[in-house]
């Protein structure tokens, strides 16, 4: 008999990957629309993000924390409701940190750099240090998902 947990995990898992598939589907209409924006980005960039990453994996890290602490602070008199509030922000969150860090590549960069600045954790500062071309390509790429 399959758990209650890893039903709801399996459910998790079949709709993130649908809506993966969705966001897959999107982009590659914007792709034969407006010429190819799923390309490599410049070697320089691709560079700058690989130097960026730690410091990246570690601001999202820590937001995190904060959120659990958050959490944390207001368990008492309901640890079991926060208990599952945890287990469903941790999934959240680490759904995001797939998103913008897992299996980095040249081929894939533009779109972890696209949820970096949407979930605003790549800085201004940072974002202006990219090409003008990957700038631009990333702003074209947010201002569909709006």
């Amino acid at each position: 008999m399959v758990s209650p947990h890893l039903k709801l995990l399996i459910n998790f898992t079949m709709a993130h990957s649908l809506a993966i598939d969705a966001e897959w589907m999107s982009i590659s209409l914007v792709s034969t629309q407006r010429g190819s924006i799923m390309s490599s980005v410049p070697e320089k960039d691709w560079k700058l993000f690989r130097k960026l990453q730690n410091d990246l994996t570690a601001k999202t890290c820590e937001l995190i924390f904060v959120k659990v602490e958050e959490l944390a602070k207001k368990r008492e008199g309901i640890e079991h409701k926060s208990y599952l509030d945890l287990f469903d922000l941790i999934q959240a969150e680490d759904a995001k940190i797939a998103e913008m860090f897992n299996n980095p590549t040249r081929n894939n960069i533009l779109l972890k750099l696209v949820s970096l600045k949407n979930y605003d954790i790549l800085t201004e500062e940072q974002f202006q240090m990219f090409s003008q071309q990957t700038q631009d390509r990333i702003a074209s790429i947010l201002e569909l998902r709006c």
